[in-house]
């Protein structure tokens, strides 16, 4: 087995090698020198070395930075840190990513448990109520304004609880054609900001973001696109350079819309985008098919 020999970088070792060809310099000369300074000579090759190591652990304590290469000293606040997304990092973000497709109950439906608790007759029956009322001009009273409430609840929770399997189906499908692993729901730490996706993939200097997003054109308005596309651009501006160079960007789409109008349309809104994209179009019902092939 061939043994790698690298460049010393260990200050004592440094230390110890150049005080150690001292000596044995020091040696080779002694005899050359006068009898009346080979004592003082003497002198200098004994202290030399713990003058060294004392000169070396002064400076250690009190001007430590001096004695290492910019690669080896590193701010933490300047380099990116990876860690599991908390609950409140992805309530934030749920809220954030539906906050115009969603009432005003949204923040109660991230935390609850998604079902579907109206049946099918209750809808049926309340809505015929509501347009027989509103075609003879009459008001719903305030106990069917709160049951229409719940209705829109109700088909939200089912909405979302829809959304969330596709776009983890959507994620399997990149992991397998990326043939890696995704780490799901991870975070961003840099300089006291804190970035969420819905997956990551990290190799050495190379950081491969995952973000998921299930909506049609009709459910795509400008507003929900810029807060989606600025976190984004948020991360990307507070990379290092050295950072920016390996980060690219996988967006994974679930839509009703056909995919290469989908895909047009995406490129078009993001041409002035600074960082590497890839995107990745999934159709609804394809996913249905195979989720309903899966579980039968």
């Amino acid at each position: 087995m061939q043994n790698k020999i690298g460049i010393v970088k260990n200050p004592l070792s440094v230390i110890a090698i150049f005080a150690g060809i001292a000596e044995i310099s020091g040696t080779m000369v002694l005899p050359h020198i006068s009898p009346e300074n080979q004592e003082t000579f003497i002198w200098f090759l004994m202290t030399f070395p713990f003058s060294l190591v004392v000169l070396f652990f002064i400076t250690l304590n009190w001007n430590y930075k001096v004695l290492y290469a910019p690669s080896d000293f590193k701010d933490e606040e300047h380099f990116v840190r990876l860690t599991k997304a908390t609950q409140s990092d992805l309530i934030n973000k749920f809220n954030e990513d539906f906050s115009d497709s969603i009432d005003d109950s949204k923040g109660d439906i991230a935390t609850e448990t998604l079902g579907f608790h109206i049946s099918s007759k209750d809808v049926e029956r309340f809505v015929g109520d509501s347009v027989m009322k509103a075609s003879t001009g009459k008001i719903r009273t305030k106990e069917e304004r709160l049951k229409h409430k719940e209705i829109r609840r109700s088909i939200s929770k089912l909405q979302l609880a829809e959304s969330y399997l596709m776009a983890d189906m959507v994620l399997n499908k990149i992991e397998s054609k990326l043939g890696q692993v995704i780490e799901r729901d991870m975070v961003f730490e840099k300089g006291g900001q804190r970035f969420p996706f819905d997956g990551v993939i990290k190799n050495g200097e190379n950081i491969t973001a995952i973000e998921v997003k299930v909506f049609n054109k009709n459910t795509l308005n400008a507003d929900g696109w810029n807060r989606f596309v600025s976190r984004f651009d948020s991360f990307y501006s507070s990379l290092s350079d050295t950072e920016k160079k390996g980060f690219s960007l996988v967006l994974g789409f679930a839509t009703e819309e056909p995919t290469e109008e989908m895909k047009n349309m995406l490129e078009r809104r993001l041409a002035n985008a600074k960082f590497n994209y890839f995107l990745e179009i999934y159709q609804v019902d394809e996913l249905t098919r195979e989720h309903n092939r899966t579980a039968s």
